[in-house]
């Protein structure tokens, strides 16, 4: 698989043009201490995504929070896995009017984007505010990901 089957053009330039890979980082060094001693319960992270207004489900052992949305032709899925308290995010766009199906991890994103120069490691927590301030920031992130794609249709 070459980068273009994961990563389509108009994806990876949103992607560009919200700073994505600057914006990712900075989540990742704010949040670089985990502390596996916090013990954190599943239903509080659906509970924090579902007041930031994404719905997930639980999947594979409960240990990966995700679902798809629907807007206009677009589907976007923001999913996440938490082992040891260390996050791993992930994206997917899809458009089958544009021939768009693009999606991965955002540390395989941010690869992908620097043909394998940069890595970004997975941010942590080590609390429930740490866990809450991590899950919002992503969240905006995600948020502004959809907002750039659906503007660049308009």
């Amino acid at each position: 698989m070459n980068k273009t089957e994961m990563l389509q053009p108009l994806v990876e330039q949103s992607l560009t043009d919200i700073n994505f890979i600057d914006r990712y980082r900075e989540i990742s060094d704010e949040f670089s201490i985990k502390d596996e001693s916090y013990n954190y319960e599943k239903s509080d992270v659906v509970n924090i995504l579902n007041e930031l207004g994404v719905v997930v489900n639980l999947y594979e052992g409960d240990q990966y929070f995700a679902d798809f949305e629907t807007i206009d032709d677009y589907q976007f899925r923001f999913g996440l896995t938490i082992k040891f308290n260390i996050v791993e995010f992930d994206l997917t766009v899809k458009n089958e009017s544009l021939s768009i199906k693009s999606g991965g991890s955002w540390g395989l994103l941010v690869q992908l984007m620097t043909d394998w120069r940069e890595n970004v490691k997975k941010p942590g927590f080590g609390n429930h505010e740490q866990l809450k301030s991590l899950l919002t920031m992503a969240v905006i992130l995600y948020e502004d990901i959809k907002k750039e794609l659906l503007s660049s249709q308009a």
